[in-house]
């Protein structure tokens, strides 16, 4: 989509902020700068020679501009209706085809995220029939969750082949499991997703969706929250939370929105050590036992 420059001018800089943070969140296209405002609080854009100027209202009932504490998706759905009408800005659909993302996060360390996700990812493929892409946003990749493959490329290779522009063959970096899911190979270390840009992320994350060819896209958000990973779980259809994490619900309310709050589901995991098996120096989860059956259960619950 084509990327839209707002400038917010507005007295109160912290209104300002959190603003232009919010519904960046909710529109990766839209881009802002913050500035003075002149008399009154507003949304400037401009395209080419044109300008528009959206006041930002204090009163609900006002029709001559946007009310600037509606919900961020409000506000920015109105932004785009705007420019559409007043500026004959055009703008494309994202992909019908795109993947589904289920995202996976706990509130603390050692609660098995990774584990979970990896089961989870399992039961979609061999029992759902659905085409299973895991990925971490681990500040650090564990390579003993990636399985063998004949192929060499790994995720390092594949982001720099995207960075130069082309349209790598994303099956060529890819590994998967006994139950067909598949993995980014890596070597271990620093997870190299975290070397991207924002927008690179997203481009990133983007590209995978719609021109992977999976179904669902299912990714362990680890224990801890950064910007990376608030990106990820506002393109979510569901943001599963291993444990009650009632302090981080709040926080992901704030940051994302009260209406995430509908996208938030919970599920704990039973500490079942029988179900990692150890092979190789490399880690198998069997999802043919308790672990595997809470899984099932919280699959068939959700409709997933």
């Amino acid at each position: 989509m084509k990327s839209i420059k707002i400038a917010i001018a507005a007295g109160d800089k912290d209104y300002a902020k959190a603003l232009s943070k919010g519904l960046w969140r909710k529109n990766k296209s839209l881009r802002f700068e913050i500035c003075e405002a002149a008399g009154r609080d507003e949304l400037i854009i401009r395209e080419g020679e044109k300008e528009l100027r959206l006041p930002l209202l204090d009163d609900p009932s006002g029709k001559s501009g946007i009310y600037k504490y509606a919900p961020l998706s409000k506000i920015a759905s109105d932004i785009l209706i705007n420019c559409s009408l007043k500026l004959n800005m055009k703008f494309s659909c994202p992909s019908e085809n795109a993947a589904e993302v289920y995202s996976l996060i706990s509130e603390r360390g050692g609660a098995g995220v990774s584990v979970a996700s990896i089961a989870l990812s399992k039961e979609l493929a061999r029992y759902g029939g659905k085409k299973v892409l895991f990925m971490s946003l681990s500040d650090f990749v564990d390579r003993r969750y990636c399985p063998e493959s004949a192929l060499s490329g790994d995720l390092n290779e594949l982001l720099y082949s995207f960075s130069e522009n082309s349209e790598p063959e994303i099956k060529g970096f890819l590994a998967e499991d006994e139950d067909d899911v598949s993995f980014f190979r890596s070597n271990g270390g620093r997870n190299p997703l975290y070397g991207l840009s924002d927008s690179d992320f997203e481009a990133f994350v983007s590209y995978v969706r719609e021109q992977g060819g999976f179904d669902i896209v299912v990714a362990d958000l680890g224990s801890s929250v950064n910007e990376r990973k608030l990106q990820l779980m506002d393109e979510s259809r569901i943001c599963i939370l291993l444990d009650e994490a009632e302090s981080l619900k709040e926080y992901l309310s704030f940051e994302l929105g009260e209406s995430f709050i509908s996208r938030i589901r919970h599920f704990k995991p039973p500490r079942d050590d029988a179900s990692i098996k150890r092979k190789d120096g490399r880690l198998e989860i069997d999802i043919d036992g308790e672990l595997g059956a809470d899984v099932k259960r919280f699959v068939k619950g959700e409709g997933l």
